[in-house]
């Protein structure tokens, strides 16, 4: 046997008695059966839930929400100009279109390293509704840029069904992921029970949540200046641009 040989210890962190542990009770150690030393060796697992969390959270608490919120709000108001199809405006209204696909797709470009972490490194039987959430999350959240390639034109008979489909599906699938990121940070403090691990815990679950309370105060002011902007339209009318008339070209043709 050589001098140094690195085992692993598994134990349960709430009593002293023999009783089934949790599958990350665990630490890995270096004993040197010479000299009797022991020494702890580096927690891997610790850094592959760290950097899980980390992945998960940006993509699932910050920048998909976000890419939503962009996508439900941020169309501006039409108004139909007869002769002049405003150049400006199909510019301007396109620029929510641009920001809620990079936000998405950053989200879910984020979301496949965290998913490789978690299959690979993670024991499939620990807690069991934060995987399963996880991966009905994924599953639809990589549906959603598949669903958006198919669009039917604006003039085809199912661009309703798939307008209602493609909205529905992704604010469900967004109030799963946040769940599922509060879950995970729930679990992620429950394994370590450490002071260190609990306060960097505590700091990105304040983060997520201050996030989450402003998005969703901006998503109700925003609803209520909609509703409250609704009326109007129906005394709002079509601004017509007139054509030249006949005494016009007249006129035109005197001055020739």
């Amino acid at each position: 046997i050589e001098s140094d040989a690195s085992l692993l210890a598994a134990y349960h962190k709430q009593t002293s008695d023999l009783a089934q542990h949790e599958p990350s009770d665990r630490q890995a150690f270096i004993v040197n059966f010479e000299s009797g030393d022991v020494q702890a060796s580096d927690d891997s697992i610790k850094g592959d839930h760290e950097a899980h969390g980390i992945l998960m959270g940006i993509a699932w608490a910050f920048l998909i929400p976000l890419g939503a919120f962009v996508a439900a709000f941020g169309k501006p108001r039409k108004k139909k100009i007869k002769g002049d199809p405003s150049v400006v405006q199909e510019k301007t209204s396109s620029l929510w279109f641009i920001a809620h696909i990079c936000l998405q797709l950053v989200g879910l470009v984020l979301t496949i390293p965290g998913t490789i972490i978690a299959f690979v490194n993670f024991d499939t039987r620990s807690d069991l509704a934060h995987r399963q959430i996880g991966i009905a999350v994924i599953a639809i959240g990589f549906f959603q840029p598949v669903n958006a390639a198919f669009k039917p034109r604006p003039e085809a008979k199912l661009r309703s069904v798939w307008t209602f489909i493609h909205v529905w599906v992704g604010r469900g699938v967004v109030v799963l992921g946040i769940v599922n990121v509060y879950l995970g940070m729930n679990r992620y403090d429950d394994i370590y029970h450490d002071p260190a691990v609990s306060k960097g815990n505590g700091v990105f679950y304040v983060l997520v949540i201050v996030f989450q309370v402003l998005l969703a105060t901006a998503a109700i002011i925003l609803l209520i200046i909609r509703v409250g902007l609704k009326p109007r339209r129906h005394h709002e009318k079509e601004i017509e641009i007139p054509a030249a008339s006949n005494s016009d070209e007249k006129i035109e043709g005197q001055d020739s």
